[in-house]
């Protein structure tokens, strides 16, 4: 009996033998494993940390360092992403999405921001794609048909960005962002149709849009321009008003509020708008053009002359060509009178 329990001890040490060591080397990898995995989270969790701190080049540093230990992490990428864009590395802001995507398929996010990105860079289609793909993962999320709806605005088919704007209106009924941006669409078209049914409907949405939000600054003045366009030139008085209640240092306000006063041909308080305009923003060129026009408009053609002058060294406008003639036609009459 006891040369059988021998045999039979002696056959089972190999077997417990290797059992032993695979249990081994089984620790030793579920260690190596939670070993690698704990200085990831370090790395990672001190990249999100020094992102929310705003230290950007520091969070990119600890991104790459959880990337080579991690390679297969997509939200690692995605976190890079995110920050390259901040520091307007638009490239490596790209490459971080598109292998967030590649780790990721499903990722909603990585293609919204994506979709942001290559609208930001003028690529309008490329865009569209990412934001196609959101509304297959997230067919809910309004803010998805909104971005659409913006680069179909920019592409300039005002009536397809009109159907995606509404559809994001019907998920989100009560964001007033969206009826001022409807509002908007059917304004940019107005000034490419120069149909008037497109203006009425920008005018008629700015100010039901208003009425939820009353205070929207961009909105009143829209608005103003809005009536600029008609000639109503009361109506723009009054939104101009309303702008500057909100803000009483908006350039552009006192800048439209002259060019409506000086349409009802109140040129001395046309003036004072300009200039209120002009301290506000000293390098406002088109105060100084419209300023220039009322000074003309009263006789005062030295003035005139130089403010159409001041203009000209401001302004973004490439062929200023016919203003140089005008104001040689200008000081032509100045040397006469003289």
């Amino acid at each position: 009996m006891k040369k059988n329990i021998d045999k039979l001890s002696s056959a089972l040490k190999p077997i417990f033998k290797s059992f032993t060591e695979n249990f081994q080397n089984i620790k030793k990898y579920f260690k190596k494993f939670s070993f690698k995995k704990g200085i990831y989270e370090v790395e990672y969790n001190k990249g999100i940390d020094a992102y929310q701190s705003a230290n950007y080049h520091a969070a990119v540093k600890f991104y790459k360092k959880a990337i080579n230990i991690a390679p297969e992490k997509a939200e690692t990428y995605y976190n890079l992403g995110l920050t390259y864009l901040i520091l307007n590395n638009f490239d490596k802001t790209e490459l971080n999405f598109k292998k967030t995507i590649q780790l990721n398929p499903n990722d909603a996010d990585a293609y919204y921001n994506l979709g942001l990105l290559f609208h930001r860079k003028g690529k309008f289609e490329e865009a569209l794609n990412q934001f196609y793909k959101t509304i297959e993962l997230k067919s809910e999320d309004p803010d998805n048909f909104y971005s659409i709806a913006l680069i179909l605005t920019d592409m300039k088919k005002f009536d397809e960005a009109c159907e995606y704007i509404n559809k994001a209106m019907d998920l989100s009924p009560s964001n007033t962002e969206y009826k001022f941006s409807l509002a908007m669409i059917y304004d940019k078209k107005s000034e490419i149709s120069a149909d008037a049914q497109d203006i009425n409907q920008a005018i008629d949405t700015y100010v039901n849009a208003l009425k939820l939000d009353p205070q929207n600054e961009d909105g009143n003045y829209r608005l103003a321009i809005c009536y600029a366009k008609k000639g109503l030139w009361d109506e723009c008085v009054n939104y101009c008003k309303k702008v500057l209640e909100i803000n009483n240092n908006s350039a552009i306000a006192y800048n439209q509020y002259g060019l409506a006063l000086f349409c009802r041909e109140d040129f001395d308080n046309s003036i004072i708008m300009y200039r209120k305009a002009l301290v506000i923003q000293p390098d406002f060129a088109s105060a100084y053009y419209n300023i220039g026009n009322v000074y003309e408009k009263q006789g005062d053609f030295k003035a005139a002359v130089e403010a159409f002058k001041k203009y000209t060294e401001l302004s973004s406008e490439k062929d200023i060509t016919h203003l140089k003639e005008h104001i040689k036609a200008l000081e032509t009459s100045i040397k006469l009178k003289v």
